[in-house]
């Protein structure tokens, strides 16, 4: 037998299905109690294998071996470091741990890699050749943006250093413009570079204070004048994420554009016409490299073997 309503239908603007409210039989699962969980599985887990395998001549049974109790040990300091440090660093210790089965040799790169609290996840190249008779000027503008991914409060310290070429009549060497802003500080140069014996240097005495997770914007720009055919290069400072750089250079010119990232992902490099694009992270003291040359000089060279 139908039923009449009590009043019109009004339409439902909750979730779907509808949450249970007040004495509904249900449990919350904190996320804390999720991950110690998984904690205590994967080091029981690793405990038993270790028991299954025991001792072993097998190579490769030695080497599942040694990846396991670097896992179990991982855990026991990661569990240690959630109930009285901060869970924060897990990830640092865990990455730290499995350095443990590596040569000796890799073991201190590991550990470098783990201290990192630096990440570049902007930058911004454009790189602009103009040919000036025997000489090119390389115009080049740069925005990066550093992160702060540590768990602590970082100082960088930021500079600029810069070749002369000592091309005469054809230019000298600039340095037009090098600031940084960030949420606390913004500073930005002036005056004269400090010159040196084949080039320009600003001392790195601006020092950048991000918190956790802040950022920083950092902005160059600057002129070297290179002969015709020249290599530009510039090392990583900090471990940088989808560096992208742009080569403008007249049609006319007579110059052949190389663009090379120094990494054992080089060969992934994306190009589009003059915009090239390094879908890998570089490390610090990788580089990123220009190589310019006169197509007509290399002709002729070419032939003349």
């Amino acid at each position: 037998m139908s039923r009449a309503l009590d009043g019109p239908i009004q339409p439902w603007y909750g979730s779907w299905p509808p949450e249970l409210k007040g004495g509904a039989d249900m449990t919350d699962v904190s996320p804390d109690t999720i991950i110690k969980l998984r904690l205590w599985v994967t080091l029981l887990a690793g405990l038993l294998a270790l028991t299954f395998i025991g001792h072993t001549d097998n190579f490769w049974l030695q080497l599942l071996s040694r990846g396991l109790e670097a896992v179990c040990i991982a855990m026991v300091i990661a569990i240690f470091v959630d109930v009285f440090l901060k869970r924060d660093l897990m990830r640092d210790v865990f990455l730290a741990s499995i350095g443990y089965v590596l040569p000796k040799e890799l073991q201190p790169e590991m550990r470098w890699l783990c201290q990192l609290n630096a990440l570049r996840t902007q930058d911004v190249m454009i790189c602009t050749l103009t040919p000036i008779g025997d000489s090119v000027k390389f115009h080049f503008q740069r925005k990066q943006v550093v992160k702060n991914i540590g768990q602590n409060r970082l100082d960088l310290k930021v500079g600029l250093g810069i070749d002369q070429w000592f091309r005469g009549s054809d230019g000298e060497s600039h340095i037009l413009k090098f600031s940084f802003v960030s949420e606390e500080q913004q500073w930005f140069h002036t005056g004269e570079a400090k010159k040196s014996d084949f080039g320009l240097n600003l001392p790195d005495d601006p020092v950048v204070s991000l918190e956790k997770d802040k950022e920083a914007t950092i902005t160059s720009e600057f002129e070297e004048v290179y002969p015709r055919n020249g290599y530009f290069f510039m090392h990583i400072k900090y471990a940088t994420s989808g560096l992208r750089i742009t080569v403008n250079c007249p049609s006319d010119s007579g110059l052949g554009i190389y663009v090379n990232f120094a990494s054992r992902e080089g060969h992934k490099t994306l190009q589009v016409e003059q915009d090239y694009v390094c879908p890998f992270t570089l490390l610090p003291y990788q580089r990123v490299a220009v190589r310019f040359w006169d197509k007509g000089q290399s002709a002729a060279w070419l032939k003349s073997n």
